[in-house]
């Protein structure tokens, strides 16, 4: 996981990206996104001088060994909307990136708190 989302779930802030105030992390929460996006789930720093800033789960997702691999492999990708879920008996969020030249496609498990990757799937 990027060292700024690490530091943001670990300590319960960071350092806001356009001032460089402590701004408190306030979470994962959806966002409404122009087209094609429209629904996202974004990670929530809420800075004292710039005000919510939020960055999408997508970006982190990509970070990881398996889905990395798979946007290597795999020439036109589309990242399905991510959604909460139950995994094993915790909050989860679930990230999907689909091949749109085949059917291949990465299921990614998130834990809900943290971001930490708890499974992959392949098909």
């Amino acid at each position: 996981m990027p060292a700024f989302y690490a530091q943001a779930f670990a300590a319960g802030y960071q350092h806001c990206p356009g001032c460089n105030e402590l701004a408190p992390l306030g979470g994962i929460e959806p966002e409404i996104l122009p087209a094609p996006f429209y629904r996202r789930l974004g990670i929530a720093l809420e800075c004292p001088s710039c005000g919510k800033t939020t960055s999408g789960i997508f970006s982190l997702c990509v970070t990881y060994p398996p889905a990395y691999q798979f946007v290597l492999e795999h020439e036109r990708c589309v990242i399905d909307p991510e959604e909460f879920i139950e995994y094993e008996g915790q909050p989860a969020i679930l990230a999907s990136i689909s091949d749109v030249l085949s059917s291949a496609r990465i299921t990614l498990i998130l834990q809900c708190q943290t971001l930490e990757l708890l499974a992959s799937f392949k098909r």
